[in-house]
This record gives C-alpha cells, sequence and structure tokens, in this order.
C-alpha cells in the first residue's frame, strides 16, 4: 500500500490507501512522530498502523457527530455546535486521545427535557472541571452522616439512603429548576470545594448523568447543583473526619475556643467560598468573628444569618460592623469585637 505525505502549512496530509487523505494537525502530538517515521523512510507497516490509530479515533464518533479535519469545527445533526463538551471534544481529536467518553456525555445531555438545566450544567463543569465518567456521565460530591444502624444519610433530612451503590430518585417535577431561588427543594450534589465546608460525617461521591441536572443555583459561584438522580459511587477517605476543618486555596474556617472566623493566607479579603463557608457553619449562641470580610460580604452574611437587610447609607466598614454585630446579637449570635479600621 503507498504511502504519499506532504507538509503544508500548519499540517501534515498523508493518502494511503483509496479512502481520503488523513489531515494532521501540527499541534497534534503525533503530528511530529508520523513525520519522523516519513522522513526515515520507516516500513508502511509502521506508518500506516499510526495513521490507523488516528482513524480509528475519529471513527468512534456517532454518525450525527462529524469534525472537519482542517478547520476542527463541530457539527451535530448537520449544525454546527459549540461549548464546553465540544470544545473538549476537539482538544482530545487534536490530541489523539479517545473521547468515547464525552460522545457518550452529549448523548446523555440530549436526554435532557430543559434546555436551561443543559447551560446550567455547562457552567457548573467549566468552574469546577469536574470528572467525566466512561459512561457520559459526571462525578459530584455530597456530604452525609451514619444514623442510628450506622447507614448513610442525607444530613437534612435522614431519610435518604446514601449508603455506596445506593440510587437516590426524586421526582424532577419535586425539584425546583429556578436557579435564582438558591435553596430550595431537590437532591443536592456540588463540587468538593464546597461541600467541604458542611458539617457532616462522611463525603461521598456521586455520579449524576447529564439528563438528570435540574438546576445550578446562582449566588454560590456555580459549585452547587440541584437534580433529580444521582448514584453513590464511593467515599472520599480523605474528608470522613470527625471535627470541624475546611481548608482550600489558603483559606480556612476554623471553631476555636468557641469562635467561628476565617483565615487567609492571601492579602485580599476572604472570597465568595469563604463567605458561604461561614454561613453555613455559623450557629445560634456561637461567637463569629465577621472582622475578615470586605463590608459588602458583612451585608451578605447578615442577611443570610439575621434575615435583616443593613442601610447602605453607613458611610464606612466600622459604622457596618457595629451595625452587623448588634443584628447578629439580636439574631441569637454572638460577636467578637476586633478591629475593624483597614
Amino acid at each position: 500500500m503507498a504511502v504519499n505525505w506532504m507538509v503544508t502549512g500548519n499540517y501534515l496530509v498523508v493518502h494511503y490507501g483509496s479512502g481520503k487523505p488523513c489531515i494532521i494537525e501540527k499541534e497534534n502530538e503525533k503530528h511530529q512522530k508520523i513525520l519522523s517515521l516519513l522522513v526515515s523512510g520507516a516500513p508502511e507497516d509502521k506508518i500506516i498502523a499510526e495513521l490507523d490509530f488516528l482513524n480509528s479515533i475519529k471513527n468512534t464518533m456517532p454518525s450525527s457527530l462529524s469534525i472537519d479535519d482542517l478547520t476542527g469545527i463541530v457539527k451535530i445533526n448537520g449544525k454546527e455546535t459549540h461549548g464546553i463538551i465540544t470544545d473538549y471534544i476537539v482538544e482530545y481529536w487534536k490530541k489523539s486521545l479517545p473521547y468515547e467518553a464525552l460522545v457518550k456525555f452529549w448523548e446523555n445531555i440530549q436526554q435532557n427535557p430543559s434546555q436551561q438545566s443543559k447551560d446550567h450544567l455547562f457552567l457548573f463543569l467549566k468552574a469546577n472541571k469536574m470528572p467525566i465518567t466512561p459512561d457520559g456521565c459526571f462525578l459530584a460530591y455530597k456530604r452525609v452522616k451514619y444514623d442510628n444502624e450506622k447507614n448513610l444519610v442525607d444530613c437534612y433530612s435522614g431519610t435518604f439512603c446514601n449508603n455506596v451503590g445506593a440510587k437516590v430518585v426524586m421526582d424532577r417535577k419535586s425539584v425546583n429548576p429556578d436557579r435564582h431561588d438558591t435553596c430550595s427543594h431537590g437532591l443536592h450534589v456540588a463540587a468538593f470545594q464546597y461541600m467541604a465546608a458542611y458539617s457532616g460525617d462522611v463525603i461521598v461521591e456521586v455520579k449524576v448523568n447529564p439528563k438528570d441536572v435540574v438546576a445550578v443555583p446562582s449566588d454560590y459561584n456555580d459549585q452547587k447543583m440541584r437534580v433529580c438522580e444521582y448514584e453513590v459511587v464511593g467515599i472520599n477517605k480523605e474528608t470522613a473526619m470527625t471535627e470541624l476543618f475546611i481548608a482550600w486555596d489558603k483559606i480556612e474556617v476554623k471553631k476555636q475556643e468557641g469562635i467561628l472566623k476565617i483565615e487567609t493566607g492571601k492579602k485580599e479579603h476572604a472570597d465568595q467560598v469563604a463567605v458561604d463557608a461561614f454561613i453555613a457553619n455559623a450557629q445560634k449562641g456561637q461567637n463569629l468573628d465577621i472582622s475578615a470580610f470586605t463590608a459588602k460580604q458583612i451585608i451578605e452574611i447578615v442577611q443570610k444569618l439575621a434575615d435583616i437587610t443593613i442601610n447602605l447609607s453607613l458611610k464606612n466598614k466600622k459604622s457596618i460592623v457595629k451595625k452587623a454585630n448588634l443584628l447578629l446579637i439580636q439574631a441569637g449570635y454572638d460577636t467578637v469585637n476586633s478591629n475593624t479600621d483597614r
């Protein structure tokens, strides 16, 4: 079988057999290897084996999905399409990596009845870089607790079994699809850094089919979502802890000597993740140290914990802290007097 080839621009074009020429982009990791084999006059069977591998990767695509050799444009059912999964498919294609899982993910998400839910899922995946499983699902996390029989159950109601292997299901109609209702009905899963901020005995790893995603709440940096079904696939052993300790990106939420506070290694103030963690762990009668937060973040904390909005006419952070401490005390919390002149 004759192998003919040429280099043109950023592409290596190889023709062998009676089929279409194989066009290999310069950034494809197979480009240099195949070019070296061609230049050195390597046996044709070795060259063809490498070319067949490239074509076998491309042949894993369903008939409804195509990638243009020259432009990299992806078409689904003949229509040009874009998006996170599309970008990943093209990236894997350029690197000659198998992308069956990505294709299956795309096929699964087509079964989701809500376009809005699909868009929400892309926000979650982009923000958290969640891994995709071979069957086209993705992994997320959930904090759970032990019941009296040592079964893992949800922390909220204690009625949903979350033992490894369990499939947890809720009628989709019972899950709130409005992403602007940030705390509402549904099965909740999240990114690891979000779920680690909550109390509970164990963090479990769960598998979610894209078709079962309902909403990604808008005010948590797209780190959690409501779904109607998930499967518990394992226990995250690194986080099966019994005492409160949360750390990520050099931010820690600690409960020491009855005081809940933020500690950060960054020069700037604590970010939204730390705000969410602080709110999640605050308890009535507990001393709250809000000094690490910005004025805007303190207003949010008071809104969430005391259900009261601080008047924005207050001139500076010191005034806002003074008012915030008063409102938190009225709501049943204790506060720590800290220097706020910064």
